[in-house]
């Protein structure tokens, strides 16, 4: 509204200028050249800025009438203030926004439907407003179909909830409600700064870390194989990608599975794997990866631990 009233405004002071200009032209009024020119400078200037805020405008609205966003809650929180304002904002700004609780009708055929609005989606907003998220197995399928559908996700964590482990690594947002203009913007710059992140990865390495991500929502589900094929997929690629970091993460997360699996030795080497290129590298993710070794340790005991790590040292 306050952009508008701007523009109202530029055009009146614009419209202002022109009929003075046509005034004194028409009159013959006699002024010095100076005086003339100058206020033909600023009616020229005024114009310029005028038609680059209409032609940004545009270009926004055009952006946001193309932009596709599905909107993932739990059961029930359709009726929180975040969600059932967000929709409605996000509608009435002429984004197309779909809503699995709001959007499929009884007798429709669900999940089909939520398959095509993901394929045409450009980005999933996932609403966390409730530690209830833990047990919903509906909306791990819509993150998992997004995350196979290699769609960008932006949480959107409500008050003080814990991130699941696999969003970790993703651009979070933390809001406070009640829902307001403040808030609906830092989403909005939010939505533009993930698309504009994502654009800059490149296509292999938004497949690795897509990958990475489903072989966490794998783990956390428990389905442990699944867990296993996704995170070697995204080692191999970090692998020929040259990312080391993405490969030491794939380690340490392979470490992480086998120690839940009771493979100690396997979590050990690998684990061992990943310090080892974190410390070279110099990120603090090695912290991580010397609190697994020492879970390891005491859960079966600082002699087998030794044991172990000799046999993998001495091959």
């Amino acid at each position: 509204m306050k952009n508008r009233k701007y523009l109202f405004a530029f055009l009146n002071i614009v419209i202002l200028l022109g009929t003075i200009i046509w005034f004194i032209l028409k009159l013959e009024i006699n002024l010095k050249p100076i005086f003339l020119t100058t206020v033909v400078g600023i009616s020229s200037s005024l114009i310029g800025l005028v038609l680059i805020y209409v032609i940004q405008e545009w270009r926004q609205k055009k952006f946001e009438s193309s932009l596709n966003i599905f909107i993932s809650h739990t059961l029930g929180d359709e009726s929180s203030d975040v969600v059932r304002k967000l929709y409605s904002t996000l509608k009435s700004d002429n984004y197309v926004v779909f809503d699995a609780a709001l959007d499929v009708q009884t007798g429709d055929y669900g999940l089909k439907k939520i398959e095509d609005a993901l394929e045409k989606s450009d980005i999933m907003l996932f609403v966390i407003n409730s530690n209830k998220v833990r047990e919903s197995k509906w909306i791990w399928r819509e993150v998992e179909l997004a995350i196979r559908k290699e769609i960008k996700i932006l949480p959107i964590i409500v008050g003080d909830i814990h991130v699941p482990d696999f969003l970790n690594e993703s651009m979070v947002l933390q809001i406070e409600e009640p829902f307001n203009e403040k808030t609906y913007k830092e989403i909005k710059r939010s939505i533009q700064e993930l698309l504009n992140t994502e654009e800059q990865l490149g296509d292999r390495r938004g497949v690795a870390k897509s990958l990475h991500q489903l072989g966490q929502l794998a783990q956390s589900l428990g389905n442990y194989d699944e867990a296993r094929y996704y995170y070697e997929e995204s080692l191999e690629i970090a692998k020929e990608l040259g990312d080391r970091r993405g490969v030491a993460k794939s380690y340490g997360q392979l470490g992480q599975l086998a120690k839940e699996q009771g493979k100690y030795e396997e979590a050990i080497e690998f684990t061992l794997i990943a310090l080892q290129i974190f410390k070279e590298l110099g990120y603090p993710e090695e912290k991580i990866d010397l609190s697994v070794l020492s879970d390891i340790k005491e859960e079966i005991g600082e002699d087998e631990f030794s044991d172990l790590l000799d046999e993998i040292k001495g091959n």
